[in-house]
């Protein structure tokens, strides 16, 4: 580079830190880079069976077909896009035909729009490794031509050696703010073992991760939820070799398919090759309502005949053979027979039934499938749970699903205005608002005035606030993090960024956001610099107990400065990351 002072090296190791590529940097000082391991794997020139990828959106290809149908996204005329359909092999070469049925369909080799509605030519093998190198050596030049080649350099030409590098050689893999962390990840070579034909099954665990291989025994999928209607996956892999399988679910309602269409029976078979996805849906109108108002299947119904008469004066014994009750002399005294097990009923209005008949009406929570993957001589049983919705929700009510409930702050169930006194004693208005494209979600909740705040309970009472619906499946403990925008108190000394938060129109906790020792612009003392890093501030209410049904949280902002910007209502703990579980379930 020009302008260098000392033999054009000035910017020498500005960009590398000093390593010889720029990618796989892991911390922020000199030497953590490290690339990935290149992969060498030998292709069969035999191998000519066509693989087809076709583009989900976006950008990804999920699938391998060799034959059956796929779907591109859909195409919008205002966004005019161009989806990719890529056509592998396994090391041989073959030749290919691709036909459009509509003249308005493109087909053309590259993303210049130009061809017609067929294509034709041939496919041959394509190793990632030499790509990969390949990028490598393109890293290599790059960093070359920016440390040594740049105009302007003062000593022979290496002003800028040195300042995006680091000293560095690559640029990626930093992994501390100092100089020498950069590591690449190594590129690994794997041998894929032709003969290895064991079959290999990984289940989606929540969320979209697969932490454990079986080759038997049981695993189970997260629970289905009829308000969210998921889909969650089953891998089958290999270590080489190929093998045939099949997957039967023992309910009907248990819908396998091979993509995420929702198409299909309770029932899947085929041949895994290098890695094969069964989606697992279900299909709720194969669930039916039973007397109770409960989800029920099919298999599971029995037939209960109910003769009523005369309801309002007598209830005669049950039959066992009809299973029936013919319903007489209700304001008398029932007769029982225990030996056909008739049914004694007496204070019709005060004696609840027998233990049996509560069993009998008493609602199911779940309902429970088996999924059985067999190949060969293996077999692999996932479990299948599934949670019906067993009462109508209300409008503007999140629903909580696996134990997390994620709020959105602009999807209030309630708002309402207030007023207080602001900084110059003096009564102001005061409104909740929302602030688009604002915080780490792109929604900010805050109020319009800048100068008001609310130091007890007391003073709350008019103050302006926010509701939220959220229904609780199920009785429990529960907490509820709150996260801002990481903002700072206005008034040196006084650290204190405090919300107002209640559940159920009961007792206002208030909760100051700051801890003791926070001091803005300082990663020696307080939270501003992980606040700031994370762009955001979390704050926990804990040990809320909840029955199941539907609960409010009332969310008042008592200091200002201070902008709400998502809610999460869980059980147990949160995982520590950057943002927080995707927004749940909202009934419009």
């Amino acid at each position: 580079m020009p302008g260098v002072v000392e033999s054009g090296k000035k910017w020498s190791g500005m960009i590398s830190c000093g390593q010889n590529y720029h990618i796989g940097l892991q911390q922020w000082n000199r030497d953590s880079g490290k690339l990935p391991d290149l992969m060498t794997v030998t292709p069969d020139a035999s191998a000519s069976e066509m693989q087809v990828l076709v583009e989900d959106i976006t950008y990804s290809f999920n699938q391998t077909l060799t034959t059956g149908e796929a779907k591109l996204p859909s195409f919008n005329e205002v966004a005019n896009e161009i989806f990719e359909i890529k056509l592998g092999t396994k090391g041989g070469s073959y030749d290919f035909e691709a036909v459009a049925d509509a003249e308005f369909v493109i087909l053309s080799a590259n993303k210049d729009r130009k061809g017609e509605n067929s294509l034709s030519g041939s496919v041959t093998s394509e190793q990632s490794i030499f790509k990969c190198q390949e990028a490598i050596d393109l890293d290599n030049e790059l960093f070359d031509a920016y440390n040594n080649g740049m105009p302007g350099v003062v000593e022979s030409g290496k002003k800028w050696s040195g300042m995006i590098s680091c000293g560095q050689n690559y640029h990626i893999g930093l992994q501390q703010w100092n100089r020498d962390s950069g590591k690449l990840p190594d590129l690994m070579t794997v041998t894929p073992d032709a003969s290895a034909s064991e079959m290999q099954v990984l289940v989606e665990d929540i969320t979209y991760s697969f932490n454990q291989t079986l080759t038997t025994g049981e695993a189970k999928l997260p629970s289905f939820n009829e308000v969210a209607n998921e889909i969650f996956e089953i891998k089958l892999g290999t270590k080489g070799g190929s093998y045939d399988f099949e997957a039967v679910a023992d309910a009907e309602f248990v819908i396998l398919s091979a993509n995420k269409d929702r198409k299909g029976e309770n029932s899947l078979s085929g041949s895994v090759t290098s890695e094969q996805s069964i989606f697992v849906s279900i299909d709720w109108s194969k669930l039916t309502k039973n007397f109770n108002g409960e989800e029920e299947s099919e298999d599971d119904k029995e037939t209960v005949n109910v003769d009523v008469g005369n309801v309002d004066e007598e209830v005669d014994s049950a039959d066992e053979e009809a299973k029936s009750v013919d319903a007489e002399n209700v304001d008398e005294e029932d007769s029982a027979d225990d030996e056909a097990k008739n049914v004694d009923v007496e204070n019709v209005d005060e004696e609840e039934d027998s233990a049996d008949d509560e069993e009998s009406l008493k609602k199911r929570s779940n309902t429970e499938a088996n999924i059985v993957i067999k190949s060969g001589n293996e077999q692999v049983i996932v479990k299948v749970e599934v949670n019906p919705l067993d009462e109508t929700l209300e409008a503007k009510t999140y629903v909580m699903t696996h134990g997390i409930a994620t709020i959105d702050v602009a999807n209030y169930s309630e708002i309402a205005d207030g007023k207080g006194t602001d900084n110059y004693g003096n009564e102001t208005e005061n409104k909740m608002f929302i602030v688009p494209d604002n915080g780490k979600y792109l929604t900010t909740l805050r109020t319009t005035s800048s100068t008001t705040t609310y130091n007890t309970v007391e003073d709350l009472k008019n103050a302006p606030y926010v509701e939220y619906k959220i229904y609780v499946p199920e009785e429990g403990i529960y907490n509820l993090e709150s996260q801002f925008n990481p903002t700072s108190n206005l008034v040196y000394g006084k650290t204190e960024l405090r919300y107002g938060v209640s559940i159920d129109g009961g007792k206002v906790d208030i909760i100051n956001t700051l801890v003791d020792d926070y001091l803005a612009g300082t990663w020696k003392q307080g939270t501003w610099a992980r606040d700031i890093e994370a762009n955001d501030r979390r704050s926990t209410k804990q040990n809320i107990t909840l029955s199941k049904g539907v609960h409010t949280i009332r969310y008042y902002q008592c200091d200002a400065n201070l902008a709400l910007i998502r809610m999460t209502l869980y059980s147990g703990k949160l995982a520590p990351v950057y943002g927080s579980p995707e927004e749940s379930v909202f009934i419009q």
